[in-house]
């Protein structure tokens, strides 16, 4: 299987960066942790049926906020392709 940056695909997933952020509100649940600021990244594989199959935390804010992320990216399904 051949994984493709965003760059190299021909029709990239239709997702707004404020539709994006409605789903994850949608489903994240804190873990019971002391606040911390951050900015974590991630890489997201998406499927042709625009269904995430594979979350890869690249930059890390905390392990259990890091989990949660994880948790929650493979829940994300309206990607249209």
């Amino acid at each position: 299987m051949k994984v493709y940056n965003l760059s190299e695909v021909d029709t990239p997933p239709l997702m707004s960066n404020a539709e994006l952020s409605k789903q994850v509100s949608q489903h994240v649940k804190y873990p019971d942790m002391e606040p911390i600021n951050g900015r974590g990244t991630a890489i997201l594989t998406v499927e042709r049926d625009g269904t995430v199959s594979a979350v890869e935390i690249t930059q890390s804010i905390h392990p259990l906020l890091d989990k949660e992320y994880e948790r929650v990216g493979l829940l994300l399904t309206e990607f249209n392709l």
